[in-house]
């Protein structure tokens, strides 16, 4: 007893630390790139404990994963980067006890227990699944409840999201295993345990050499960015100084260069140097250079008074006032008359600047000033201007609006969203002069750079950092590359120990397990080889019977002069040619149903219709062999059948052709009753007084190239494709088929089947007759199919002409065009689609009825006759009774 309590103090103390061990250590890799999550090792820390231990034992983790959060808040203010508050760890924790109970009873569900798992690949990878992409899925739908958007853009937010998706992903997969291994050693042997382990280990330390690597790949990147950055920042403030001193050179040059400047030359002037229409210039002003002895003199000619820009502008010293500067024009016009004899001299600051330009003969910047009431500080660019004998005759000033000026570099480098501070630097003192901190965030102060710009008489110390969204923007593809990388490696790293631990007895079961399938197969394969070694036997002798017949009766023909005679011979000839399509029918059909292209085609059509073509198919060939051939049909009145007509009469002619072969002596009965209970049916029923079968040869009578007997084939013939091709015709109208037979006494098949009943419609009564005024163009490249096809024709009162190829027929067309073309489709040279086409661009023709000949009898094939153009298509062989249904449709009476 106090054996079991230690264990079970020891697991709360082990759980109860390792949850919060995982937390810090999640907090650590995320703090290598600030906040930005890397691997999340704590989602797997709460799944492991459940599944090595109990639930239970998640109370302690919870507790201490809690007063971590607080105390990590109560320290810094911040908790694993997100900064949260007491409620928020509270609901953090809930949200992490929720996500670990559902995975929990999702593995409970598919894939316990974990033993059998580990040796299973599928239920393996299930479980990788689970632990991996499905937990760090919920994972991240807790942790974004935490994230505050209003830190990103939100071109960032979506990327973010994908990044602590695959860090929680990368956390459970790399984590869980070990973790769960070491808990559980039960779990595995002990060599597999190790092996798994040390792969575990190898894995880890990778990925720990690749985090590290990328962590100084983007710390040396970022810091390229930034001095890129800070220096891109500093040419553009130089360049744009520089174009305002180039302006104010401009208008020096101009304006001491003409004899008399008045005011509407100045403004023309200032118009056409268009750099003064920027936003941060907000004046420029040409000032006389007026010494004391002057003043009287400049006052009476430009009828003013000089005095100090400003009123609180005062002369510190009397021995100031001996040069006076006064604005003579200012460019806009809008405030010339108030600042007009206006003296820039007067404050001492810009007295400064000003004296010294003149003195150093170069554009100078005073320190910044204050503009006006609805403007920020700005600054005055002073170009001195001088006579010919190198006497000052007066200055160029350019206010210029500090804060615009800013903007308008910022805006330029696309640092709209970075923190930057501007100061000018002074003597003893440092002023800041612009400041930028987009929603009121300092930035990441440790990528942080300071640059010093002298330009023009002032100083200025240009502070930037990037914000935490634009360092997510530019390092996300290398962070998710970095997190998708070790997720993809762990996992295959993982799997593959887990799949070497157990590899041994796995590949005996695999062994043993392939050996049976190769014994089954190889006896299968066996099977198949005889059964279609048979089937080959039988197609050669089903074959050669029907030609003998037809070569026998030819050749007998040929030498008879009765005309009796020859038209037994012909009889004969016909019935083997029959015999002979059927044979190839059955083939055909059997290669469409193992292909799957066999498709069924419902219609209404008339029990009754069916039955009476069975009794003119068979009638004839019972009564040769002695045999009563008798159909019932019951159907409601006024009623047909909906389904496919031609798979059901194929059926029947099925049964029924075996029924006849099968039977020496009696009657073959076939019944087709309509059963109209919960669901109507059509129950199709062939019986016979045949030869009947064993409860063995019962079982194999619906095999592929099989028959009941092998000495059947010797005696009654046949292909052993037909009650095959009958039960997947079956199974494919959702219908069951039953046989009952007793060897010697009969067999019986039966077949029940779904269908649907709708309204008889009776069409009106009518003959076809042919009007021997129409001309037919048949178009074929066999001598034999164009004279037997031309024949037929003829029986029937058409004119006919032909053409052996497609280029014969479109000259023969373009002579004398026929009222209907039969147009063979594959011919030398061009063939009949071919010819089609062509045919159907010349606008006479496009409405010539052409039908298609082709020995083709798919559905893609009959599909193309129809795309190249042809109105319709017969297949060959071709009998009178089609060709004559075929015309009837397209040429009226």
């Amino acid at each position: 007893m106090v054996r079991v309590s230690m264990l079970r103090l020891k697991q709360h103390t082990l759980a109860t630390l390792l949850y919060p061990a995982l937390l810090i250590l999640s907090e650590q890799y995320s703090s290598l790139f600030e906040s930005q999550p890397i691997i999340w090792p704590a989602t797997a820390g709460l799944l492991v404990i459940a599944l090595s231990f109990n639930v239970r034992m998640l109370i302690g983790p919870m507790i201490s994963g809690f007063v971590i959060l607080i105390a990590d808040i109560a320290v810094s203010g911040t908790n694993l980067g997100f900064g949260m508050s007491p409620l928020q760890a509270i609901l953090f924790s809930a949200g992490a006890l929720i996500r670990t109970l559902f995975v929990l009873w999702l593995i409970n569900r598919w894939i316990r227990p974990l033993a059998d798992t580990l040796r299973t690949p599928l239920r393996l990878l299930v479980f990788m699944v689970l632990i991996g992409p499905v937990n760090g899925s919920l994972d991240t739908f807790v942790m974004l409840f935490f994230i505050d958007s209003s830190t990103y853009a939100n071109d960032v937010l979506l990327t973010l999201y994908v990044r602590w998706w695959l860090a929680m992903t990368a956390g459970g997969l790399i984590f869980t295993p070990p973790l769960l291994l070491i808990l559980s050693p039960e779990l595995m042997s002990a060599y597999a345990r190790r092996w798994y382990l040390w792969s575990s280990l190898f894995a880890i330390a990778l990925l720990y050499a690749i985090v590290m690597f990328i962590h100084v790949q983007v710390y040396d990147e970022l810091e390229q960015l930034n001095q890129r950055t800070s220096d891109r920042l500093a040419e553009s403030l130089r360049d744009t100084f520089d174009e305002i001193v180039d302006l104010n050179n401009s208008m020096r040059s101009l304006l001491t260069v003409l004899p008399d400047v008045d005011e509407e030359s100045f403004f023309s002037i200032a118009a056409e140097l268009q750099g003064y229409d920027s936003p941060f210039v907000s004046f420029v002003s040409w000032s006389d250079w007026v010494p004391e002895d002057r003043r009287i003199a400049y006052e009476n000619q430009f009828n003013c008074e000089i005095n100090p820009i400003r009123e609180e502008d005062t002369y510190s010293d009397p021995s100031d006032i001996n040069v006076l500067i006064p604005v003579r024009y200012l460019y806009p016009a809008s405030v010339t008359e108030q600042v007009r004899c206006r003296d820039l001299a007067a404050e001492p600051q810009r007295r400064r600047a000003l004296f010294i330009a003149i003195q150093t003969g170069n554009p100078y910047l005073s320190d910044p000033i204050a503009l006006a009431a609805d403007q920020g500080p700005g600054l005055i660019l002073f170009t001195p201007a001088y006579d010919d004998y190198a006497d000052p005759v007066g200055v160029i000033a350019s206010v210029i609006e500090i804060e615009s000026l800013l903007q308008s570099s910022i805006s330029d480098n696309n640092l709209q969203s970075s923190w930057l501070e501007i100061q000018q630097l002074n003597d003893q003192s440092e002023t800041t002069i612009y400041e930028q901190s987009p929603n009121g965030l300092a930035g990441l102060a440790a990528f942080g750079r300071s640059l010093n710009l002298s330009f023009y008489g002032q100083s200025w110390r240009i502070h930037w950092r990037p914000m935490l969204s634009e360092f997510s923007r530019i390092f996300a593809w290398q962070i998710t590359l970095v997190i998708a990388i070790a997720s993809v490696a762990v996992l295959l790293i993982q799997f593959i120990a887990f799949r070497t631990g157990t590899l041994t007895e796995v590949i005996q079961e695999e062994v043993e397990r392939k050996t049976n399938d190769l014994t089954n197969a190889q006896q299968a394969a066996e099977q198949a080889t005889i059964a279609k070694s048979q089937f080959l036997a039988n197609m050669s002798h089903e074959i050669r019977t029907p030609l003998n017949a037809i070569i026998g009766f030819a050749e007998l023909a040929q030498d008879e002069s009765n005309l009796m005679t020859i038209q037994s011979h012909l009889k004969g000839i016909s019935s083997s040619s029959e015999a002979l399509l059927g044979l190839v029918n059955d083939v055909l059909d059997y290669s469409k149903l193992e292909a799957g292209k066999l498709e069924l085609h419902r219609a209404p059509f008339s029990l009754q219709e069916l039955a009476k073509r069975l009794r003119s198919i068979f009638e004839t060939q019972a009564r040769a062999r002695g045999l009563s051939f008798r159909i019932d049909v019951d159907c409601p009145a006024n009623k047909d059948i909906v389904s496919d007509e031609t798979r059901l009469q194929q059926i029947l002619i099925n049964l029924c052709s075996n029924a006849i072969k099968f039977t020496r002596h009696g009657d073959i009965h076939v019944q087709m009753q309509v059963l109209e209970e919960q669901e109507t049916q059509l129950m199709l029923v062939v019986k016979d007084t045949g030869i009947g079968m064993t409860e063995s040869e019962r079982a194999r009578i619906f095999d592929q190239f099989t028959q009941a007997d092998s000495s059947i084939t010797r005696h009654y013939g046949g292909t052993g494709l037909g009650l095959s091709i009958t039960m997947t015709l079956t199974e494919l109208l959702d219908g069951q088929v039953m046989v009952e037979s007793e060897q010697g006494v009969g067999s019986q098949f039966t077949i029940r089947l779904p269908v649907s009943l709708q309204a008889s419609e009776q069409a009106p009564a009518g003959h076809w007759r042919v009007n021997d005024n129409y001309r037919i163009l048949v178009v074929d490249d066999n001598a034999v199919n164009l004279k037997v096809t031309r024949a037929l024709l003829r029986k029937s009162g058409f004119q006919v002409d032909i053409a052996s190829r497609g280029e014969d027929a479109i000259d023969s067309i373009r002579a004398s065009v026929p009222d209907l073309v039969l147009m063979d489709i594959q011919m030398p040279g061009m063939d009949g689609l071919a010819t089609t086409r062509l045919l159907r661009q010349d606008p006479d023709f496009r409405h010539l009825v052409i039908i298609g000949l082709t020995a083709n009898v798919s559905k893609e094939d009959r599909q193309a006759c129809l795309d190249a153009g042809m109105n319709d298509y017969l297949t060959k062989p071709i009998s009178l009774l089609k060709l004559s249904e075929c015309l009837s449709r397209w040429l009226p009476v």
